[in-house]
């Protein structure tokens, strides 16, 4: 899969950096696979080899946010942490992402020496979440004064939710 890739760089030589390529896809899938036989058989050479296809392909096209989010969890797996955390700062996660994308990184941060990271990825957390709650409560009465009551019911069961998330407690 990745040596067709390779083939296939010349056919996307024209297209804006920031454009899926032709066969982006397949170095995800090699990475997959890779990962998966890792888990079938423990031989760490699979992982290192998934890392590298990823990495191939972000010297290729820095943007693809599927190669640096596969990079950071398995980063984070394999202790490589200031990787991860340069990848996830790459990435430019804000809002509403950071619970969603936050959750390969931050645990392994939190039990980390590098202080200096895990406090920015945590003031961030922390910043979004209080910023949510605030704006949730004032979301769910504008919902309820426009009689949306599905919309109120879904802001309330979205906030508990959160509230009750795996990251948040952890860096609560």
């Amino acid at each position: 899969m990745v040596e067709t890739f390779y083939k296939n760089l010349p056919l996307s030589r024209d297209l804006d950096p920031q454009e899926s390529m032709h066969g982006e896809e397949l170095l995800s899938m090699a990475s997959n696979i890779l990962v998966q036989l890792f888990w079938r058989t423990r031989n760490l050479g699979y992982l290192l080899e998934a890392v590298l296809v990823l990495e191939f392909g972000l010297t290729v096209r820095k943007h693809v946010w599927q190669y640096k989010i596969t990079l950071v969890h398995l980063y984070s797996y394999l202790g490589a942490l200031p990787l991860a955390h340069r990848w996830y700062v790459s990435l430019e996660v804000k809002n509403i992402l950071l619970e969603s994308v936050s959750h390969h990184i931050l645990p392994q941060m939190l039990s980390s020496p590098f202080l200096q990271q895990t406090a920015s990825l945590v003031k961030d957390y922390l910043r979004f979440m209080d910023d949510h709650l605030k704006e949730s409560a004032d979301l769910t009465c504008l919902a309820y004064r426009h009689r949306t009551y599905s919309k109120v019911i879904e802001f309330v069961q979205f906030k508990n939710r959160l509230q009750r998330s795996m990251q948040y407690l952890a860096v609560k």
